[in-house]
């Protein structure tokens, strides 16, 4: 069961909404899509800059967001739901979480289809121009040949063992220069 549930989740996005569409009901509910970052091509992926399990390329953003308008999804935003949404449709929200710089390629294709998004903003990530501790695990593990299952089980250690400091733990393991 827990395989299984691993392997849904790896999903591509596209195909997620393509599954679930025929199981949601035919109106009245709420679908919200977390995106983190964008790569403009496939092979910014090897790069090993950022984790890319955690990126989709905007071909994918946009054929994601063509198929889920094909299904009918009304796309909104908070203040929508704060106003109060009617029961005869289905609706998504759109977020982009951390701020990552490459969320600005989003841009254009919203534009496109006319469609809202939010973008949560990291500030101080900005402001000190500082890497996200999971980034730097990717990055740094990748760097010393460290398999996946290796990065994803330190990043479980410090994600859910709850390590009192990221950063410091980073620093222990890859040195300051990480």
């Amino acid at each position: 069961m827990k395989k299984n549930l691993l392997n849904l989740i790896k999903i591509p996005d596209k195909l997620l909404i393509r599954f679930l569409s025929p199981r949601l009901p035919k109106k009245n509910y709420l679908i919200i899509f977390t995106f983190h970052g964008v790569f403009l091509h496939e092979k910014e992926k090897y790069l090993n800059h950022v984790d890319p399990r955690l990126f989709i390329t905007i071909e994918n953003l946009s054929q994601f967001l063509e198929f889920s308008l094909t299904k009918g999804f009304t796309f909104i935003n908070p203040n929508d739901i704060l106003n109060g949404l009617k029961n005869d449709k289905k609706y998504m929200l759109i977020t982009f979480d951390d701020g990552y710089f490459n969320n600005i390629h989003v841009l254009s294709i919203l534009r496109k289809y006319d469609l809202p998004a939010i973008f949560f903003i990291s500030t101080n990530h900005v402001k000190y121009n500082k890497s996200y501790w999971w980034d730097v695990l990717y990055r740094e593990g990748k760097r010393l040949n460290l398999s996946i299952n290796q990065i994803t089980k330190i990043n479980k250690q410090i994600k859910f063992e709850k390590s009192e400091d990221p950063e410091k733990y980073l620093i222990d393991l890859y040195g300051k220069k990480a």
